[in-house]
């Protein structure tokens, strides 16, 4: 135990003592956290919309009493109407006419106005135009919400984008164990180690306690940092860190076992990193959630962690995804073990 703990402690004076690796690593750290602390912390849910109206004011102002979420924006003119909406002072823009005894309704967008918006808009505006006329649809409607209710509870990006950033500290840390390994076999330093009364054994087990103690605590740093270390998330948050810990560490012996310089090393760390960090593109666009995606270890750190700290869903509900997560941190490990033996006998 005492040999392990001296490479340890060797490991972590020698990854500070690069000053590339130490400086970003902190870089990064409070870079995350001064980025958190300047994006919006509040979502706004209301949808502006503006109207024109010839005639029917208080049919619509009744209408749009029995919604949530809309704010209008009243225009005298449809030129004054296609000003607000070429301002982007609202999302749509809505003029009801009369010509001729004819109704009619035209919708305005902005250039840049997603097709998402304008099929909302349109939907509006025809039941709008439907209140306008004085119709009445003759049903009753119901809506029953399936699983749990998230209206009001829309997350601001911020505490989306929190997520990731904890998980990419840990994927940062792979370049410093990586870096370390590949030092000590091209500068057979290992091989004078294992010399010593260090076997094999204990060598690896001291790099893994550095790897995954440095990727863990610095992961804790950001959680304190961004907010997200609480009472009743602690555990979820220890159990997740670790394994994201065990898994980077895992990878860091492949990296490290086959680069020849830190060139190489960062060559060789470019893929996976951009491999692993794509499932954090689902915390902003959830709808390019794709099956394959699954495969990718860091999807089944993300995901509980989003849901639990963001959603406060309970930790039972993930224990799939803890299941997935030790599968791939053995399987990685295993891997990370084979290629460094490979390279030292």
């Amino acid at each position: 135990m005492s040999r392990i703990l001296s490479i340890v402690k060797k490991d972590i004076t020698q990854i500070f003592r690069n000053r590339f690796l130490a400086v970003i690593t902190f870089l990064v750290i409070f870079a995350y956290a001064l980025i958190y602390v300047l994006l919006p912390s509040k979502v706004d849910e209301t949808f502006k919309i503006g109207i024109y109206l010839q005639y029917g004011r208080d049919a619509i102002e009744q209408s749009l009493s029995q919604e949530q979420g809309i704010e209008v924006k009243w225009a005298d003119s449809i030129d004054e109407l296609k000003k607000i909406v070429a301002a982007e002072d609202v999302g749509i823009g809505f003029a009801f006419t009369n010509v001729n005894n004819k109704p009619g309704v035209q919708f305005y967008f902005a250039s840049d106005t997603p097709d998402e918006i304008k099929e909302a808009g349109e939907v509006i505006g025809k039941e709008l135009a439907y209140n306008v006329l004085g119709y009445q649809l003759p049903i009753e409607t119901q809506e029953q919400v399936i699983g749990a209710d998230m209206l009001g509870q829309q997350i601001p990006s911020r505490d989306k984008v929190r997520i990731l950033f904890i998980v990419m500290v840990l994927l940062v840390e792979l370049y410093s164990l990586a870096n370390i390994l590949m030092e000590e076999i091209q500068k057979k330093t290992i091989d004078a180690l294992l010399i010593t009364p260090v076997n094999l054994k204990e060598y690896i087990t001291a790099k893994a306690v550095t790897g995954i103690s440095l990727a863990f605590l610095e992961g804790l740093l950001v959680a304190v940092l961004l907010g997200v270390l609480k009472w009743s998330t602690l555990s979820a948050l220890i159990i997740f860190l670790l394994l994201g810990s065990i898994l980077v560490t895992s990878i860091a012996f492949m990296i490290g076992s086959i680069s020849k310089n830190f060139v190489s090393l960062i060559m060789n760390g470019i893929l996976p990193l951009l491999v692993l960090i794509l499932p954090g593109a689902l915390l902003i666009f959830p709808s390019a959630y794709s099956p394959i995606i699954n495969v990718i270890p860091t999807y089944h750190l993300i995901n509980p962690l989003d849901g639990i700290l963001n959603y406060h869903f309970s930790l039972f509900q993930y224990l799939p995804q803890i299941i997935y997560l030790m599968l791939f941190d053995i399987s990685f490990f295993i891997m990370g073990f084979t290629f460094l033996k490979r390279k030292v006998t």
